[in-house]
């Protein structure tokens, strides 16, 4: 395997059995990662997607799973709120309860990360300081908690006029971001969802890639989620849509944070179909004229591209393996 490619895929994946499609139920979910802990593409993987409220159901299953492997590493899905108090609010009970549970003895979890959708009142107001201003109020919250030091993804869904409500929320993080003390909280994110159950969940091409430009010109960072069960992008019939692959929107994310790509470039790597237009090399990844170093590589993972959310583990390696990439 090429070091590049390495890089790329090294803890990307944050493993999303609980939610569709796979929809398990908690105890098998928890059992099925830990034992993709165990495999020798355990590398690859990231966090354990859980909804916040479900965390003490994690308990009892502590000591069998994980205590062997060391901690269980959450991501918390927050219930967020349609209003900016309700939003606040219920992130402020999340809080308390990952603390009390936190101060327990014996616990085996890692839960410093967040994720929300943005409430629907702050989204209608399509302004940047809006967004900066729940942020802002958010970080006192967790400063509060002291629950440091502390992640957060955040997501704009809206049915339409995507654009307009994606770069005012990305220009809003940039605005936290330039103003903020990161002694307790980090810059949050910019959760981008790439699919869904039916058709119209799966944005095309132009608006992802339009996200990655906001997100790389603002030095905002980027995790995805939804619909990225494949290496590529491939038409999927029963859905009658386009899904993205992983690789795709990864590449195209590197290029876009790691060489400034052209919005033109970064949809033309987003609707690749085969592989080798990804030229995984061990010291770069090139496509086409546009090069980002492994090094470079290195530095957006750790700090820019966070990853993907996958209901299976088993689809995104199998399908990487039957590529010849792992």
């Amino acid at each position: 395997m090429r070091q590049s490619l390495r890089i790329l895929l090294n803890g990307v994946v944050d493993y999303a059995g609980l939610f569709p499609p796979a929809k398990l139920e908690l105890e098998p979910a928890l059992r099925a990662y830990a034992a993709h802990r165990r495999t020798a593409e355990a590398w690859m993987l990231g966090h354990f997607v859980l909804p916040a409220a479900r965390l003490p159901e994690v308990t009892p299953h502590y000591r069998e799973l994980f205590s062997a492997v060391g901690s269980l590493p959450l991501v918390l899905i927050a219930p967020g709120g349609a209003e900016r108090g309700e939003w606040l609010d219920a992130f402020r009970r999340d809080l308390q309860m990952v603390a009390s549970l936190r101060a327990a003895p014996g616990h085996h979890f890692t839960a410093n990360a967040f994720e929300a959708r943005l409430p629907a009142d702050v989204l209608a107001q399509g302004e940047a300081g809006a967004v900066r201003e729940l942020l802002d109020e958010a970080k006192a919250v967790a400063d509060d908690s002291g629950m440091a030091p502390f992640q957060m993804a955040v997501e704009a869904t809206v049915p339409e006029g995507f654009a307009d409500v994606a770069t005012a929320a990305i220009a809003g993080l940039a605005e936290h971001r330039a103003g903020g003390d990161w002694a307790t909280w980090q810059p949050p994110s910019f959760k981008l969802r790439c699919g869904g159950a039916d058709a119209a969940a799966f944005p095309p091409a132009d608006q992802v890639a339009l996200a990655l430009d906001a997100c790389a010109a603002d030095a905002v960072p980027i995790k995805f989620t939804a619909g990225l069960h494949h290496p590529l992008r491939r038409w999927d019939e029963p859905l009658g849509a386009w899904m993205h692959g992983f690789l795709n929107v990864l590449v195209a994310a590197c290029l876009a944070h790691g060489a400034r790509a052209s919005r033109r470039t970064l949809v033309d790597a987003l609707l690749r179909e085969e592989h080798p237009a990804f030229e995984f090399r061990d010291d770069q990844l090139r496509v086409g004229e546009t090069v980002v170093s492994a090094d470079g590589l290195a530095v957006l993972r750790g700090e820019r591209i966070l990853g993907f959310g996958s209901c299976s583990f088993d689809e995104p390696r199998g399908e990487l393996r039957g590529l010849g990439l792992l």
